[in-house]
Formats: structure tokens, sequence, C-alpha cells
């Protein structure tokens, strides 16, 4: 069988060196120091380090994070992306700086678009795959993902996605597989957004009509349904828990967002989109982000999972960027001076949310004992808490969570709810009493774990007996 490994001196080439170079304008303010304001980016500070506690303390996965929602405990990682905080910990360990830890994540994400959509697109060419690389990079919709909302999860999902239609387009299924397990653990709503998508071109790349039988054929479309299933079971112990416990928590029973008062006026939906994704997606951003758009998001309500409308820009983000590689491969006629000019106009639209509005500067002491909840409205605090915390309590007391056990000078105790609020706490709390709180794994998330540990195993095997194409 040929051989079909990445070759890793490639990655060094002075194609790839460019696309850093390029990059560097959008990543700069990542090398300041402090942390600009954003909306979740400190958010994602505390997280991290609460996160890192939970898996100091041999937490697999982490689920539950003991110091957050003012210490009474916090599932939040049960319900949210959890892969970014897995890649910023080894960062956080060696650093001891949260900060620094999630900032290299956000730009090891952005320099994994540059590199996945060059990879992606550089079959039409190096310059078309340059030309979508750094349309995708410089798409409005990064810019203002990186240094207005600090979302970390988007960002980190936005860096998996060109490299699942790589895989997908070499056939590459098990890597495949990988791919499409870490975006539905990047970021729950982004995978919802590009999951279609992904099934979509799986089915068309493995279509009857354009199988070449000397190279493909019955195995291949095997393959292609397995690669999918395969990604559903290495991420089974996110996925699985998430949706059958989300009844447990308040988000089932709130609105985070009000979908209704997220439309944008026409200029700022343009602003945030950029003229050569609105040209390149006929359009269509200009529709589904202003109110005009309002009887469609009314008609498909289960759509609004995405809290957002402007959120479908990731989605319009990736697609223009595949326009613009396809548009420079097309052309048979100054294709540099188009492509200098197309990148040009795209860094243009982008510089308005290049620099961040303000910095802070504040010691790694601040993210390790600030105690919120790290979410808009607590909404994963349980829903038999009637009341939620407003600040530490003076005794040992935590949420009562589904797993979470209390021992007392080291002998468990039965579950003790206060009615009123929901609280695990012993009936003594005197200073002798040594009191501990564990968290366990309920029967379903052992299940699911081990679903996981199947497909890890797996994939394992399959990469070593070589019966894919990886």
């Amino acid at each position: 069988m040929k051989s079909t490994k990445i070759n890793i001196q490639s990655l060094f080439s002075t194609h790839y060196f460019l696309l850093i170079i390029f990059s560097f304008p959008l990543l700069f303010n990542l090398f300041r120091p402090g942390f600009y304001s954003s909306d979740d980016g400190q958010w994602m500070a505390i997280r991290l380090t609460a996160f890192h506690e939970s898996f100091r303390s041999g937490q697999i996965p982490v689920r539950w994070m003991s110091r957050l929602n003012h210490e009474y405990g916090y599932p939040v990682t049960n319900f949210l992306y959890p892969l970014p905080f897995y890649l910023a910990e080894p960062f956080y360990v060696l650093s001891g700086d949260p900060v620094l830890a999630i900032k290299i994540i956000m730009g090891l994400s952005v320099i994994s678009m540059a590199f996945g959509s060059f990879v992606l697109f550089k079959r039409w060419g190096t310059i078309a795959g340059a030309a979508g690389a750094l349309a995708y990079v410089y798409s409005p919709y990064i810019a203002y993902n990186l240094y207005t909302r600090g979302s970390l999860g988007e960002l980190a999902a936005l860096g998996i996605v060109p490299w699942i239609f790589w895989a997908l387009s070499h056939n590459r299924f098990l890597l495949s597989s990988i791919f499409i397990a870490g975006l539905i653990t990047a970021h729950n709503v982004v995978a919802a957004v590009f999951l279609p998508l992904i099934v979509f071109y799986n089915i068309y790349n493995n279509y009857p009509a354009k199988q070449d039988p000397a190279l493909r054929g019955k195995n291949y479309k095997i393959q292609a349904v397995s690669s999918l299933i395969l990604a559903l079971v290495l991420s089974s112990f996110f996925w699985l828990p998430a949706l059958y416990e989300y009844r447990f928590v308040r988000a089932s029973q709130i609105s985070v967002s009000d979908f209704g008062n997220e439309y944008l006026s026409l200029q700022k939906a343009f602003q945030r989109t950029g003229p050569v994704s609105v040209l390149a997606n006929f359009g269509l951003p200009l529709f589904f982000l202003t109110e005009n758009s309002k009887w469609f998001w009314d008609l498909f309500k289960p759509l609004q999972i995405i809290q957002f409308p402007w959120r479908f820009l990731s989605l319009f983000a990736f697609s223009s960027s595949t326009v613009v590689a396809l548009l420079i491969y097309v052309s048979r006629k100054n294709r540099f001076t188009q492509y200098s000019f197309i990148t040009f106009i795209i860094f243009i639209s982008a510089s308005s949310f290049l620099s961040p509005k303000s910095f802070i500067d504040l010691p790694p002491s601040y993210y390790q004992t600030n105690d919120d909840s790290t979410t808009v409205r607590s909404e994963y605090t349980p829903v038999w808490v009637k009341n939620l915390p407003l600040n530490r309590s003076e005794f040992p007391v935590k949420h009562f969570y589904p797993g979470l056990k209390l021992f007392v000078n080291g002998i468990e105790q039965p579950a003790n709810l206060n009615s009123d609020n929901g609280e695990l706490k012993p009936l003594d709390s005197r200073d002798n009493n040594r009191i501990k709180f564990i968290w366990s794994e309920a029967p379903l998330r052992v299940i699911a774990d081990l679903i996981s540990v199947t497909g890890l195993l797996t994939v394992l095997f399959l990469f070593k007996r070589q019966q894919y194409k990886y």
C-alpha cells in the first residue's frame, strides 16, 4: 500500500513559514503582556485554572469544577467544549500562567486554520491555497471571535474544520474521524453547524457516479460511514452525558440569550461579514444576520440552538475561503494580481477587529482564586438549586450533582439534601470533622467513557494494522 503518512518536513516549507508571517498582524496582540478585554477571554482563563485543579485531583475526564460557582461546584465541562482546556493544560502546567496558556491555544488555532486551509486548497495550486487560507484566517468573524469575544472554543473548532474536509477529500477516513471527534469536543454549536455539511460532503465525495473503480469501491463507502460512527464513538464521553444530563441543569429551563435581540443592523452585519464573504456567499449573511430573516428563524426554531444568528458566520467564513481559492484556480490570467487584490480587501475588512479596546494585566493568582461560574447566567447549576449563591459559604457545602459524594472522617455519608436549595452538606460541620467531597462517574458516564475508550483502542489498532488509508 502506498504510504500516506504526512511529510513532517513539508510543514517547515517556505509556504507554511510565509503563512505564519502573513498571519502575524492578526496574532500580534496575543504577544502583548496581560490579557485584552473581551467578552469571554478572562472567563476562559479562570475556567482553565479550575479545570487544572480537577484534572490534578485525578478527575478524568474533567466534568465537575469544585471551586467554581462560589465553591458550590459547577459541572461546566460536562456540557461545554472541554477539548480546548485539555490542549491548554500542558502549557499552563509549564508556565503557571493561565492567560498565556489560553493565548497559546488561540494562536495555535489560528495557525491551524491557515495550515489546514492551505493543505485543503493547494490541490488547486499554491496561489489558490494561500488565497483560500488567508481568506479564512482574515475573515472579520475570526478576528471578532479572537479579540472582541475571546471565544476560545469557537477558535479551536474553526481550526479543526479545514482538516476534516482535507481528510475526507483524500479518503483518509481514520484521520477524519479523529478530527470530527475533535470538532464535537471543541465547540458544541460549531459542530452542530458544520456536521450537516460534513455528512453531505462525505456522501458527495463517495457518490457512485464519481467513483474510479481502480481506486474506489464499496470498501471506501463503508469506511466513509464508519468514520462518522467512529467520531461519535470517540466523543461519546462528552456528548452522551451532556445530552442525557441536560435536564438536570437550569439551561434546560431558561434561555441564555434572547435570539430575537441578537439581529444586527445591515451596517454591522456587513462589517462583521466583510465584502468578500458577502459576495462569495451571494449576500446570504446579510439576510441571516439581520431582522429580515426573523420569519426564517421562527419557522425553523430548532436552528436557534446556535444562540445567535451571526454564529452562522463560522460557516460563511469557511465557504467564502473555498470560493476564493476556487476563483483563483479557475482564473487563467493574472492570478497573483487577483490574489494580492483579494487578500488586501480581506485584510482591510478585518482591520477594525484587529485591535482590542484595552488590556488588563492581572497576576495569575487572580484567575486561580476567582470562583465565579464563568458562564452568562450560571445556567449549568442543577435545577434543584432554587437560589443561586452570591458568595462562598462559611461551612463546607456543595450543590448536589449525580456522582458527587460526601465523606466525613473517611466514611461516606448518605446524601442529606437541603430541601430548599439542593445542597450536599454534613450534619455536623465542626472543625474536628474531616470533611471531603469526592467526584465519581455516574453509571451512564461510565458507559460513555468505556465507549470512548473502545473507540480509542480501535483507532490505535487500525493505525497499527494500517487497514485504513489515514
